[in-house]
């Protein structure tokens, strides 16, 4: 009795842990960014001008899905909806003579609106992992835990902050693995039917996640093979390619572009600065003694590896906490001081 009881108290400690670091970095995120600035929102602020506006245009690339459900949390956030306003959806973002001090209410509800609709795409994620781990038999508490680390972990910090569809696939993802997991396990089709529904979504949300999720998933079906019915990865891989073509075909409709068609926005949005071609060494080009001593970006943009690890865990291209127009950057105190040696500022 007093073993359970314990594991029980074991739980619930790890399980509050997992609440207060949501509630902690939502926190964060609320008060101190503002998520029409996050990278390239001017350029996908014209989905919530077409969801939004009477006679709103879509000019972009990726699949609606994602933008529709923020718009669904953007009109709910917005108390007393107002069409006059809606229509300053284009001046939404603008850091030109920004003061942070006076923002909108119209832009702070659509700022609120997009990192509470990224909040619930991200427990969905949360909840999947959750149902995903749970197949290897791992406690509870454990789970928590993992779950508690990954939420200050930077990238699913930078999901959160940013109006991309990223964070859709990151809802998605867990689920497709545990609906694969149960069903080579189960063979039970109930399953089979939802891992059905859900993989042709999570390719339909944009033209990068289809290619690195479509990889994965032949890799996962490889590895898997002896576990999967022949026919029945055949019935997958037909019904799966009839929702695809569906849901590309609606999106296509919708936004007048394939998701794969997007070399005409880089003039439209002046991003003419994508056609640069880097040299081939800085796929395996790094330098341990800068990525150690100098961890910045001015050190390593010959370097993917270097650039990667530092974004994984930071904010390489300043376009997060680190940004010039945050609260997070402007109030920042720094507790440890870099200079000649490493040293902590116990006065501040």
């Amino acid at each position: 009795m007093k073993k359970l009881n314990s594991i029980k108290n074991r739980n619930i400690l790890s399980f509050l842990l997992l609440a207060f670091s949501l509630l902690l970095t939502n926190s964060f995120i609320n008060l101190y960014y503002l998520s029409t600035l996050s990278p390239d929102f001017n350029r996908y602020s014209t989905y919530l001008s077409y969801f939004l506006e009477p006679n709103g245009e879509i000019f972009s690339e990726q699949g609606v899905l994602y933008y529709f459900i923020i718009s669904i949390f953007i009109f709910i956030n917005l108390e007393n909806f107002n069409f006059s306003e809606v229509n300053n959806i284009k001046n939404l973002g603008n850091s030109e003579n920004l003061n942070l001090f006076y923002i909108s209410d119209f832009e702070i509800s659509v700022s609120t609106g997009i990192q509470n609709g990224n909040l619930f795409l991200f427990i969905l994620g949360l909840f999947g992992l959750f149902k995903f781990l749970k197949i290897y038999n791992l406690d509870n508490h454990k789970i928590y835990l993992i779950l508690s680390l990954l939420i200050f972990f930077p990238p699913s910090l930078h999901l959160r902050l940013t109006f991309k569809p990223e964070i859709l696939g990151f809802a998605l993802l867990p689920w497709a693995l545990y609906y694969f997991i149960s069903y080579t396990n189960t063979k039970n089709y109930f399953v089979f039917f939802k891992l059905l529904m859900i993989v042709p979504i999570i390719l339909t949300a944009k033209a990068s996640m289809t290619a690195m999720i479509g990889i994965f998933f032949v890799i996962l079906i490889f590895q898997n093979r002896k576990k999967i019915n022949i026919k029945d990865l055949t019935i997958f891989v037909i019904i799966s390619s009839i929702i695809f073509s569906v849901l590309y075909f609606e999106n296509l409709n919708i936004i007048n572009r394939s998701f794969f068609e997007r070399d005409d926005l880089k003039q439209i949005y002046n991003q003419t600065e994508y056609n640069n071609v880097a040299d081939p060494n800085i796929f395996y080009n790094i330098n341990f003694n800068d990525l150690i001593r100098h961890p910045e970006s001015n050190y390593h943009a010959d370097s993917i590896i270097g650039i990667t690890l530092i974004d994984t865990f930071g904010d390489y291209f300043n376009e997060y906490w680190d940004k010039d127009y945050t609260l997070s950057k402007k109030y920042r105190k720094d507790f440890i001081k870099s200079n000649i040696k490493n040293i902590f500022d116990y006065s501040n």
